[in-house]
């Protein structure tokens, strides 16, 4: 008899831990779903390079959020960008009440960095997001290069130690214009997101959203074809000195005829910004 009863006893403490063991393991898969995650971009019409990944993270239940630096009025009212910006997220999946444009004058962010980073840290901490995205660090357009850098920073300040992923949108290297191609590094494992029929219709159908960017929706038409509809490369940030260029020779964006850059007028915002930053850590 007491050798029944002791075995029912384990018996029911095996299935009590058992019991205990799935439902925890239930709240961490609860709270992973519903868990908040963070898009940083420049432009809106910057979300095609990561329409594939916004998408997945949708489908793994993520609550994905969304900011943009920058008004995209430089040649159009920032009315009609966020309006484009706002359909294409509709598109995806994205709710409405996810979507935070901060309005910084597209071309110029980079001489408003420290309003930026402080405006788009106040979203993250109210988010306190599992990871956060921004465009590579590539030299490409130097709006898309502060998104790079405010999330660098950002993924140190908020709790959890979030991982910080980035994808391309378009850099030069050696003198060649690349789309959709991360700048060579040793340091960081590209990875990629596949996407099936579903969301690779769903990104073609975002072009459509874009009617006052047709100048430069029309060539990625045909720029997205083939592989570019199968796959989207992202990788975890690498530990990116800003006070050096992302790549040797001319940036992207020193090539730019509408408003060009150089990487001085970069260094002129960001090196004080940084000196700032890195004062106040030791104080």
């Amino acid at each position: 008899m007491e050798k029944t009863i002791g075995f029912m006893c384990k018996a029911s403490l095996v299935l009590l831990t058992a019991s205990v063991i799935l439902a925890a393991s239930g709240m961490l898969a609860t709270a992973s779903e519903n868990a908040n995650v963070l898009y940083i971009l420049a432009h809106q019409d910057d979300e095609l390079g990561c329409a594939g990944k916004i998408m997945s993270d949708i489908r793994d239940g993520k609550n994905v959020n969304v900011v943009w630096i920058t008004d995209g009025a430089l040649h159009v009212p920032a009315e009609t960008r966020e309006k484009e910006s706002r359909e294409a997220m509709r598109l995806l999946g994205v709710k409405q009440e996810n979507l935070i444009f901060l309005g910084y004058p597209d071309a110029l962010s980079y001489k408003h960095v420290k309003e930026a980073f402080e405006d788009v840290l106040k979203v993250a901490r109210t988010l306190s997001p599992v990871e956060i995205t921004s465009i590579a660090y590539e030299g490409g357009h130097i709006d898309h290069d502060l998104t790079s850098l405010i999330a660098s920073i950002i993924v140190k300040e908020v709790g959890g130690n979030p991982p910080h992923y980035e994808f391309p949108l378009y850099n030069t290297l050696r003198g060649s214009y690349r789309y959709a191609k991360l700048l060579p590094r040793d340091d960081t494992e590209t990875m990629t997101v596949r996407l099936d029929k579903k969301m690779a219709q769903a990104k073609t159908s975002m072009l459509d959203a874009y009617e006052s960017q047709a100048s430069i929706v029309s060539p990625l038409r045909t720029i997205m074809t083939g592989k570019m509809l199968k796959e989207e490369p992202y990788r975890a940030a690498p530990a990116y000195d800003y006070l050096k260029p992302p790549t040797e020779g001319r940036l992207g964006y020193e090539y730019s005829t509408s408003m060009p850059r150089t990487f001085s007028d970069w260094l002129e915002y960001v090196e004080p910004f940084l000196f700032e930053l890195k004062k106040d850590e030791s104080n």
